[in-house]
């Protein structure tokens, strides 16, 4: 048997004749009793499969990925002892039903393919656990994708998906969701029984309302709704008491719901290009947050909540209308990146002083005149970014930072000297 796997890979990599280098592309794999299985046959511009390779029956992987397959022949259902099938960046338009006799399959990877639709049979891959499919052109996926019940991992980014069937609630054990660039409108509310989902990925869809259900998924930590339609969210995203990540850049919120006070375990909220002109005061309550993002939004008032946020490290409010910082803004102890880029500040506070661990600090685009002199004490800035303000003079303390690196100053009426002394 061993002897008769060895000759049929030999003869695969002969049958290889665009190049002679491409035989080297043939890479098989041996256990330690000299059993063939696992074989990779990448990149090596295929366009048909090998007939040999159908006689490779004890076969456990298969990576077939990077040719120039346009169709899977049915003989793949010879290689049923296969656990892994790679066939990422081909042309395969269509898959053939005979899939649904490869029972052990646990790994199925067909990214970057041309698939529009996806047999019923899949259905019947009851062992499988990760099934990529990410940019290709689904439309609609088969009802019987519900009875996948071991996936864990479902990726269908870059497709052209409108809807999902109500059965994609049955996938108890999934974890990770990417929906991203489709064309979703609505979700199902069968998602909120997706009991053990702890990434959903749905940037840059339709959407223009969410579920209540999705409150239902007390598992998840990742929730990505950027660039969608939403006008508003449910209270029930409030529910999501695991969540550390939410991600809403590129909606047209105006407000969000208080709840989200709630999300106690939120390390990072995005709300950048939307329509806010306010901050709900409930932010507060989010003591763990480490990241806020506000940019491109219509805020005329820093925030005065946010200085409450003592964990709070990476801070953007740039692109924004606010035109004082309060003096409380030195309570932000923890805070490394401070970007407030494009915003009308004619004046820095000098608590900013007290900002020790600032790294990070872009003030481009505003109409300051001056910086204060505490400006020297942040002996952590690497770097500060002063374009396109009126500043005719910095203070002299401003070299005694020691990691100071990068100092950025174009389009301002500075005067020489540039350092100035009392």
């Amino acid at each position: 048997m061993v002897r008769d796997d060895h000759h049929l890979v030999t003869a695969i990599a002969a049958s290889i004749e665009r190049s002679p280098a491409l035989k080297y592309n043939v890479r098989p794999h041996y256990d330690e009793e000299g059993i063939l299985t696992s074989l990779s046959i990448s990149k090596c511009g295929l366009r048909e499969c090998p007939p040999e390779l159908w006689e490779l029956t004890g076969l456990q992987g298969l990576d077939l990925s990077y040719n120039l397959l346009t169709r899977l022949p049915p003989e793949i259902r010879q290689l049923s002892n296969l656990r892994g099938l790679n066939l990422a960046n081909n042309q395969i338009s269509a898959i053939p039903s005979e899939i649904g006799s490869m029972h052990k399959l646990e790994n199925l990877t067909l990214y970057d393919n041309f698939l529009n639709a996806l047999p019923p049979e899949i259905g019947r891959l009851h062992r499988l656990k990760n099934f990529g499919l990410s940019r290709n052109h689904l439309t609609t996926l088969p009802r019987e994708i519900g009875s996948l019940e071991n996936l864990e991992t479902l990726s269908l980014s870059f497709n052209m998906l409108e809807a999902l069937p109500s059965t994609i609630g049955q996938l108890r054990q999934l974890r990770h969701l990417d929906l991203s660039e489709n064309q979703l409108r609505d979700l199902p509310s069968e998602i909120g029984r997706l009991k053990n989902l702890e990434k959903l990925y749905l940037e840059a869809n339709q959407l223009a309302e969410l579920p209540p259900e999705i409150g239902q998924l007390q598992a998840l930590h990742a929730l990505n709704l950027m660039r969608n339609q939403l006008l508003w969210l449910p209270v029930e995203l409030g529910s999501l008491s695991q969540l550390q990540k939410l991600l809403l850049s590129g909606n047209a919120l105006r407000q969000l719901p208080a709840e989200i006070g709630q999300l106690h375990h939120l390390a990072m909220l995005s709300l950048g290009m939307n329509e806010l002109e306010y901050v709900f005061p409930e932010i507060t309550q989010l003591e763990n947050l480490e990241g806020l993002y506000i940019p491109y939004n219509g805020l005329h008032e820093f925030p005065l909540q946010i200085t409450r946020l003592s964990h709070l490290r990476r801070l953007n409010l740039a692109h924004n209308e606010i035109s004082k910082l309060p003096r409380e803004l030195g309570r932000l102890s923890s805070l490394e990146i401070l970007d407030l880029e494009d915003n009308l500040l004619r004046e820095i506070p000098s608590e900013v002083g007290q900002l020790t661990q600032l790294q990070s600090l872009n003030l481009a685009n505003n109409k300051l005149r001056a910086l204060p002199p505490e400006i020297g004490q942040l002996r952590n800035l690497q770097e500060c970014d002063l374009s396109n303000n009126r500043i005719r003079a910095l203070p002299v303390e401003i070299t005694d930072m020691p990691n100071f690196e990068i100092l950025t100053l174009t389009n301002n009426p500075l005067r020489e000297p540039r350092i100035f002394t009392p």
